[in-house]
């Protein structure tokens, strides 16, 4: 490969820009008919609904919680095509299931499926947490919306991006077997790639995830302190610092002194 003959001093990284000024903007929009669901403590995840995504595991996890947080909401963004197995799961579960096509809400649910948005963020912006269970992921920009967003973020340890995120100063090599409260985020064990029945006991990582989620839902000062350094972090991708690394690369290339790796 070039990559290979190449002087890795000499080859730059640089990221996808945000527009921190329009996420800003539009954390700020109504609701609308979603609002009485955000009356109560939520935690939320975006994606498709994939495999990669593994939401079926949030389910169970949610599952769980309830136990101790009556409560709590959980709102799932995104389609894709497996849909209807997880709107099957949940409702397995026994957890009270909203499919988002439907033009108003009611704040009786458990579990909310609201299909794609075009405006995520306003969703995300009054969520007690972002949640991310993911198998594997090319990058994950959505980690870095959620924490322009001001919302802690818990997130599986995959391959790769999320330690990259949230632990940038250690080896993007290291996957964590236990919860690894991070410089910016908590990085968690990733799942297995195994489909999961209802009936099925929590397994340990599951019981892990459970435990890290509570944490959070019980302790204000731990979500603030995290809310604050998530937002902290997205400014590193904020278009004008990414702009910014481009001009240098640039007269970089001028000079032959560099080569870019996106």
């Amino acid at each position: 490969m070039l990559r290979d003959t190449l002087n890795p001093e000499k080859i730059i990284t640089i990221y996808n820009p945000l527009d921190l000024t329009e996420i800003n903007s539009k954390v700020r929009e109504p609701l609308e008919h979603c609002e009485k669901i955000f009356n109560y403590p939520v935690i939320i995840t975006s994606g498709r609904l994939t495999k990669q995504k593994a939401q079926w595991y949030l389910l169970r996890i949610f599952k769980e919680l309830k136990r101790s947080y009556p409560e709590l909401k959980l709102v799932i963004l995104g389609d894709g095509e497996l849909k209807n197995y997880l709107v099957t799961l949940s409702k397995e579960l026994e957890l009270k299931t909203f499919v988002g096509d439907k033009n108003t809400t009611s704040d009786t649910f458990d579990v909310y499926f609201l299909g794609f948005q075009k405006n995520p963020f306003k969703f995300i912006a009054r969520s007690k947490l972002f949640v991310f269970p993911s198998l594997w992921e090319g990058f994950g920009n959505v980690l870095v919306e959620a924490m322009a967003c001001g919302v802690p973020v818990v997130s599986s340890d995959c391959r790769s991006g999320p330690r990259e995120i949230l632990a940038p100063d250690t080896d993007f090599e290291y996957q964590t077997e236990k919860p690894e409260f991070a410089k910016y985020g908590v990085l968690m064990p990733v799942f297995k790639l195994k489909f999961k029945k209802a009936n099925e006991p929590l397994d340990e990582i599951e019981k892990m995830w459970v435990e890290v989620i509570s944490e959070f839902l019980q302790k204000e000062n731990l979500r603030q302190e995290y809310a604050h350094k998530a937002k902290e972090r997205a400014t590193d991708f904020d278009i004008e610092k990414i702009i910014e690394e481009y001009r240098k690369v640039l007269k970089g290339l001028s000079k032959n002194e560099v080569v870019l790796s996106s």
